[in-house]
C-alpha cells in the first residue's frame, strides 16, 4: 500500500552514553557529553554534539548512515570503500568521512562542538539509522571514538502494523527493556508445559564478546505471558540420565584472560579477540559436567579436541542439543581448522559434534565432515538439531557468507552426515521444533529489510520447506548493525506457540521480546503485501 510521503525524525535530547566504545585509558579518551537531534524544518534533521577529550586531541566528527533504505547513498552522502555511507564535504578533501571542527559543514562555532543540518527531501522512503561520531581521526594509531545513534523514518512511521506480522492474532510482548542496556541472546528452558525460564545478557556495550554488565534470569508460570525474577536452580529435563545423574556437554566458548597472554595464544594458533583494555578472549575446548546431587554441585570433565581445532564455540543449548531414548546425546558446536599450509591462518568455520552414545558417560569430539568442508568457500557455524518423526537427525546450519540455511541429515545416530543442501530459507540462525502434529517448525532471524523474526513449516521431516507460506512474526526490526534474532520456540499444551528473541525496533534499544501465535491462524496474504 502506498503511503503519504512524509518524514518523521525521532527527537533525542541530551542522551546519556549508550553503546559507546570503551575508554582506552592508555591512549586517551573521547566522550560525547551532549547530543541533540531536532527538526528545524520539514524534511530536515539537525544534529548537534559536544565532545570532551582527555589525553589526546579531537581529530574530527563524522556522520554515518548505519542503516539505510536505498541502494545508492542519499543526497549529501558518499559511499566509502568499506561499504558505509558518510556525510560529505567535511573539509578534509573528497572521499574523506571526517568532518572538521569549524569546517565547511560545521554550524556551531564553539570549539569541540559540531552541528549540521541534513536535508532529507530527496531521500527514498524508508527507515534510516544515523550514527554521529567524535573521534581522533585522521590521526594514526588506535581508533579512539564515541558515538550516538538516531533513527530517521522517511514516509509512513507505521510501516509495520502489529510488528509487520502476517499472522492473525499474533501478540507481541516485551520481556525486558532498559535504556542503555544491550539485552541479548535469550535462552528458553522448558521446566514444564507452562513453566518457562529465560536467561539473557544485560550488557553495558553492544558487544557479542564483552559480557560487562552481567545477565538476568526470569521465570514465567503462564507460558511466557508474564515474567518475574527466577530464584533457585533450574534443571533442564534433558540433562537427566537413565541412571539418575545430570549430564550436560558444551563448548567452552570464550575464555577471558589478561591481554599480556595474547602473543602466547596467537603462537598456539588460537582464535583470539580483544575484549576491552587489558583483557582478551580466546576460544577454549569442550567439556561435560556431571552432577550426582540434582545440580547442587557439578564436576567438570575436559574433552579431547583434535589438535587442528583453533577453539570451539557453542550455540543456544535449546537449539543445538538432542537427546534420544536410545541414549544418544549430541551437541552441535563450531570451529575453524588451523590451515596446515599457513598455521597462522584459519579456514572457514565448520560444524563439530560433541557425541555420546552411552547416555553421557563418555564423549567424543568429531567434525560433521571429517574430510573438511565440501566447499571451502562456504562455512557453517550455528546449527540447530532435531530428531524427525522418522527417527533421523536433521541439522539446519547457518552459512557464511551466503545467509541461506543449509540442511544435512544423519541416519546413523550422528556418525555420518549427508552433504549440505541449500534450503529456500534465507535467515539465521535457526531453531527447530517438532510440533504436536509431527510437522517441523524452523524459526529464524531475518536480517534484511524488513528485518524481524520468521518461521517456516515442513511436512516431510525437513526435506522441503513451505517458504511460499512463510510466517512473518515480526517485520519491524530497525537497529544498528541489523542486530536481532536468535529465536527459540515452544509449543504450549493448547497448540499455541511462544517464540522468544531479542529485537530492536527504535534503532537504539535492544530488548527481549516474545510473540504468541498459532500456525493454524496464518493469513493467506502474500509476502510482498507485507514488504
Amino acid at each position: 500500500m502506498k503511503t503519504q510521503h512524509r518524514m518523521i525524525a525521532q527527537l533525542v535530547l541530551w542522551l546519556p552514553l549508550v553503546f559507546g566504545q570503551p575508554a582506552w585509558a592508555d591512549h586517551g579518551t573521547i566522550t560525547i557529553r551532549q547530543f541533540e537531534v531536532t527538526r528545524p524544518a520539514q524534511r530536515r534533521v539537525r544534529i548537534r554534539m559536544t565532545a570532551e577529550c582527555e589525553g589526546l586531541d579531537l581529530g574530527s566528527f563524522c556522520v554515518r548512515l548505519s542503516q539505510g533504505g536505498a541502494e545508492d547513498p542519499p543526497a549529501g552522502f558518499f559511499r566509502a570503500s568499506n561499504g558505509c555511507d558518510y556525510l560529505a564535504g567535511g573539509g578534509f578533501g573528497p572521499g574523506s568521512p571526517n568532518l572538521q571542527d569549524n569546517g565547511p559543514r560545521d554550524e556551531d562555532p564553539a570549539e569541540g562542538s559540531f552541528a549540521v543540518t541534513i536535508d532529507t527531501r530527496d531521500w527514498p522512503e524508508g527507515r534510516y539509522l544515523l550514527s554521529a561520531c567524535a573521534h581522533n581521526r585522521p590521526a594514526d594509531g588506535p581508533y579512539i571514538h564515541d558515538h550516538r545513534l538516531t533513527p530517521v523514518v522517511i514516509g509512513d512511521a507505521d510501516l509495520a502494523a502489529n510488528g509487520g506480522s502476517n499472522i492473525r492474532g499474533a501478540v507481541h510482548r516485551i520481556v525486558y527493556q532498559q535504556d542503555g542496556v544491550y539485552a541479548c541472546f535469550p535462552s528458553l528452558t522448558v521446566v514444564s508445559d507452562l513453566l518457562l525460564v529465560t536467561g539473557f545478557g544485560t550488557r553495558a556495550r553492544r558487544s557479542h564478546i564483552d559480557p560487562t554488565g552481567g545477565s538476568l534470569r526470569l521465570a514465567s508460570s503462564d507460558g511466557g505471558r508474564s515474567w518475574t525474577e527466577a530464584k533457585g536452580s533450574v534443571i533442564d529435563a534433558r540433562w537427566k540420565t537413565e541412571r539418575g545423574q545430570l549430564v550436560r556437554a558444551s563448548a567452552r566458548g570464550w575464555v577471558y584472560t589478561d591481554a599480556t597472554e595474547a602473543e602466547h595464544l596467537h603462537s598456539q594458533h588460537k582464535t583470539v579477540r580483544t575484549v576491552r583494555p587489558g583483557t582478551v578472549a580466546y576460544l577454549g575446548g569442550a567439556q561435560f559436567l556431571t552432577s550426582d546431587d540434582n545440580g547442587r554441585s557439578w564436576q567438570q570433565h575436559e574433552l579431547d579436541v583434535p589438535d587442528y581445532v583453533s577453539g570451539l564455540m557453542g550455540y543456544h543449548s535449546e537449539a543445538s542439543n538432542v537427546v534420544t531414548p536410545e541414549g544418544l546425546r549430541l551437541v552441535a558446536v563450531y570451529s575453524r581448522r588451523i590451515d596446515p599450509e599457513r598455521p597462522s591462518e584459519k579456514l572457514r568455520t565448520e560444524v563439530f559434534l560433541l557425541r555420546s552414545t552411552d547416555d553421557g558417560q563418555t564423549w567424543e569430539v568429531r567434525p560433521m565432515y571429517p574430510a573438511g568442508l565440501p566447499d571451502p568457500e562456504l562455512g557453517f557455524d550455528e546449527t540447530a538439531l532435531v530428531v524427525t518423526g522418522g527417527g533421523k537427525l536433521l541439522a539446519m546450519m547457518r552459512t557464511t557468507p551466503e545467509g541461506h540455511l543449509y540442511r544435512s541429515v544423519s541416519e546413523d545416530a550422528g556418525a555420518t552426515w549427508s552433504p549440505p543442501e541449500k534450503t529456500p530459507i534465507w535467515g539465521y540462525p535457526a531453531h527447530l521444533l517438532k510440533l504436536h502434529d509431527g510437522r517441523l517448525l524452523c524459526s529464524y532471524g531475518y536480517r534484511r529489510d524488513p528485518m524481524g523474526i520468521r518461521a517456516s513449516v515442513s511436512s516431510d521431516d525437513g526435506a522441503t520447506w513451505d517458504i511460499e507460506h512463510e510466517y512473518i512474526l515480526r517485520a519491524d526490526g530497525f537497529g544498528y548493525g541489523s542486530d536481532l534474532g536468535y529465536p527459540l520456540t515452544h509449543q504450549l499444551p493448547g497448540g499455541e506457540l511462544v517464540t522468544i528473541y531479542y529485537h530492536t525496533t527504535n534503532g537504539v534499544n535492544t530488548h527481549i521480546a516474545t510473540t504468541h501465535w498459532r500456525v493454524e491462524d496464518k493469513q493467506t496474504c502474500k509476502k510482498e503485501e507485507i514488504e
